[in-house]
């Protein structure tokens, strides 16, 4: 392929039209080694078809983002299938954007990121392919699995020259199945590593040549540099590349086509006018297709508009219906703030009314606890006790705050409570004098009693002995004049008549 003026039409057919011209018709040479329209194999048997390919430099970091678009369909083909599978990544360390695995690999080869205007290319795109003859060899190709195409040895082997090629300089390898053809889009940096100076001046005493001019003696450094046309920047580099990639598919049934230099003039302005042909239908076609498109936004925006005058009209509305609804509010709280004024008086009357019977309550409970303890002074049987000692009203047994109860009772009750309590103290007097009698009166009787039922059990007691007495006695009596002891004969006499004395004595009492 010449180096022809090129801009992106679609992935198989990159050529800028030449102007619009009448298409001469092709002329069918006759060359010797053809089979149809394709050169013969090396061992003569018919090609299946040609090994294709077609490059594309990117000059800029928006170029760079582009292409990643277009290859990951984010950026819409007119020529692309709707109904094909997505993209598909053959490089499984490709991760990110574009523009940042580019910069990574210049960072990696200390190169720098900031690219000047006339370095040619930032990065380079090659698209590896064969003619359609190969792909529909065996039937249409789009019917086929996706896993089966993926495993085509033209695929297979694109992926192999790139790794080759570029090796850590790859960037990505995508494979497309959207368009004519299945084809591979390889993008890599285009770096090259070669000898430079050191930088800097010469010194001042270094050899010089005949001509007096300084020999520079420094060893050259080894740098790697962003250099695309060392790379494919001629004729004879873009050959080399065709010439390697036919090579790779050789073995699959693929050959080259004709070289530029090896074509007539004729045939090359036959070729030239073939693509200018392609690329003019690609250009109607995206026309169509922008036009189409152009319809359908103009429809969309239709019924845009339609959507959003219905919108308004609902809004207008939904604004009536809501002022409608907030005049109807404020009415309401117009009538809610009357309520409400008349809630607040009747609240503050029912406040007022609540602390007078608080109040009420407060003086009911006191004077409650009051006549409680006016009746715990009065109950003899509470610990509380009322005297008057030196003319004041004293109460034993009360606690600071039943007194302080006591001495606040209302003027009215306090002079006739006061004469009750002197006049229940005087016969309190005289009830303890009674009692006290009653109570010495009541000692004496129990003593009394006390010594009776001592007197009863003592008598009880010898009455017991002098039974029992009176039983050995007669036991004694019973026994033989030998058997007896006269001392102990004596002593039972002596204890028998005393135990009769006091059991006499006893009943004496009685």
């Amino acid at each position: 392929m010449g180096s022809f003026n090129r801009k992106r039409v679609n992935d198989e057919d990159e050529i800028l039209p030449i102007g619009r011209r009448k298409l001469r018709p092709e002329p069918k040479p006759e060359r010797k080694g053809y089979v149809g329209r394709f050169p013969a194999q090396a061992d003569g048997r018919p090609a299946l078809g040609f090994a294709t390919l077609s490059h594309n430099n990117l000059k800029t970091w928006t170029q760079v983002a582009r292409a990643q678009g277009h290859n990951t369909r984010k950026i819409e083909a007119p020529n692309a299938r709707k109904d094909a599978p997505e993209p598909i990544e053959l490089l499984a360390s490709a991760t990110g954007s574009y523009v940042d695995r580019v910069k990574g690999v210049l960072q990696d080869h200390k190169v720098a990121t900031k690219v000047r205007r006339n370095a040619g290319a930032i990065a380079s795109e090659d698209v590896y392919s064969a003619s359609p003859e190969y792909w529909n060899r065996a039937g249409d190709w789009k019917s086929k699995p996706t896993s089966e195409i993926l495993a085509d040895p033209v695929v297979q082997a694109a992926l192999a020259l790139a790794r080759k090629k570029h090796g850590k300089r790859l960037i990505s390898v995508t494979l497309h199945l959207d368009e004519e053809s299945p084809h591979v889009h390889v993008v890599a940096v285009p770096l090259v590593q070669r000898e430079h100076a050191v930088r800097g001046r010469l010194p001042k005493h270094c050899a010089r040549d005949e001509a007096g001019k300084p020999i520079d003696v420094r060893p050259k450094v080894l740098k790697w540099s962003l250099d695309p046309s060392s790379i494919r920047g001629r004729s004879k580099q873009l050959e080399a590349n065709h010439d390697e990639w036919a090579a790779a598919c050789e073995k699959l049934g693929l050959v080259r086509g004709l070289k530029g230099s090896e074509m007539s003039e004729g045939e090359r302005r036959a070729r030239r006018n073939r693509q200018t042909g392609r690329a003019s239908m690609a250009e109607k076609s995206a026309r169509e297709r922008r036009e189409s498109l152009g319809a359908e936004a103009e429809a969309d925006r239709e019924r845009a508009r339609r959507l959003v005058e219905e919108a308004t009209e609902k809004e207008a509305a939904a604004e009536t219906a809501k002022a409608e609804a907030e005049l109807l509010k404020l009415s309401q709280e117009g009538r809610e703030r009357e309520l409400l004024d008349l809630i607040g008086v009747a609240e503050t009357e029912r406040v007022a009314a609540a602390a007078e019977r608080k109040k009420a309550a407060e003086r009911t409970q006191r004077l409650s606890q009051q006549i409680e303890v006016l009746a715990m002074v009065l109950d003899p049987s509470a610990p509380m006790e009322a005297v008057v000692q030196k003319g004041q009203l004293l109460v034993r047994g009360s606690t600071p705050e039943e007194l302080a109860l006591l001495h606040s009772l209302p003027p009215a009750l306090n002079g006739s409570v006061d004469r009750f309590f002197r006049l229940a103290a005087s016969i309190s007097d005289q009830v303890a004098e009674l009692n006290s009698g009653r109570a010495q009166l009541e000692r004496d009787r129990a003593q009394l009693k006390a010594d009776q039922e001592l007197y009863e059990k003592a008598s009880d007691a010898i009455m017991n002995n002098l039974d029992r007495a009176r039983e050995f006695l007669a036991a004694w009596t019973g026994l033989p004049e030998q058997a007896r002891t006269p001392d102990v004969n004596a002593a039972m006499q002596a204890g028998y008549a005393l135990v009769q004395q006091r059991g006499a004595k006893a009943a004496v009492g009685r």
